[in-house]
């Protein structure tokens, strides 16, 4: 639900899934005058090995780790047992918004 860019200690991503959620709709915003479905399926191919790949932000280091979701109850209860001892080293800051 949030990022590391945020500051966020840990951030997971799920693989599998349904990688499509959104994508349809927008392939067929952009292609809107092509009424073929095979035509507008090679572009949504396209779309979803690009954009919607878990492993690209976790090469990137925007996530820690691609986890299966069958392993999402262990790895959340591990996170939250390493950050059970942490201790917030950050400084105040002069407000009390989070960075938009």
């Amino acid at each position: 639900m949030d990022s590391k860019q945020m500051g966020c200690d840990v951030a997971l991503a799920a693989d599998g899934g349904d990688r499509r959620h959104g994508c349809t709709g927008g392939v067929e915003i952009l292609h809107r005058g092509d009424h073929d479905p095979h035509r507008r399926a090679q572009p949504q191919r396209e779309y979803e090995e690009r954009l919607l790949n878990r492993y690209v932000p976790a090469e990137r280091g925007l996530v820690d780790a691609v986890i299966d979701p069958a392993d999402t109850r262990r790895e959340i209860a591990a996170t939250l047992a390493t950050l059970a001892t942490k201790r917030d080293r950050s400084v105040g800051s002069s407000h009390d918004n989070t960075p938009l």
